[in-house]
């Protein structure tokens, strides 16, 4: 041991290790959002076709859509605002959002079997008009979550909503 020398001091890392950290932590990013952008193509791709093939019955492009859920009676989850496409089928309201990485949703009356992860599933309890508004009322898990859909002619959804998934003048389920 000579003066002036630390014991287990250790060696710093060369800097080409450090920026090969860097590059490779910014290409599994940009790999995984690319396959993650994809796997939602795909997703809205493949309810347009099921939409086609279910018979389109209503569509209204580009509408805003709040959606506000609670967890229990006591305890307020939250709210979010989208736009998006929606398309009305015998079976199904299809909300397609517009911008990439948020949830395609299925509003029905049941659930419907063959769809992936990536689409969320909705089961409607009551269907209602206010101040031009369309409001639907839905079952997810355990949380219980309004739709507020700015449509064109409110009313003429709610008829068609109430003719495909239940009886007139009623609620859903």
């Amino acid at each position: 041991m000579g003066v002036g020398t630390v014991e287990g001091g250790g060696s710093p890392k060369p800097l080409w290790q450090i920026i090969l950290v860097i590059v490779l932590m910014l290409g599994i990013f940009i790999v995984s959002s690319v396959l993650l952008r994809r796997r939602f193509q795909f997703w809205s791709e493949y309810l347009l076709q099921r939409i086609n093939s279910e018979g389109l019955i209503l569509e209204q492009k580009e509408v805003k859509i709040k959606t506000s859920y609670k967890v229990s009676p006591m305890l307020f989850g939250g709210v979010s605002w989208t736009k998006g496409d929606i398309y009305l089928t015998s079976r199904a309201l299809y909300v397609i959002p517009s911008r990439q990485g948020e949830y395609p949703c299925i509003l029905a009356k049941q659930s419907i079997p063959g769809l992936g992860r990536l689409v969320r599933q909705y089961t409607v309890k009551d269907v209602d008009v206010s101040e031009g508004t369309l409001i639907i009322k839905t079952v997810y898990l355990r949380e219980r979550e309004v739709w507020r859909i700015k449509v064109s002619d409110p009313d003429l959804w709610r008829e068609k909503i109430l003719e495909n998934f239940g009886g007139r003048n009623e609620t859903v389920a």
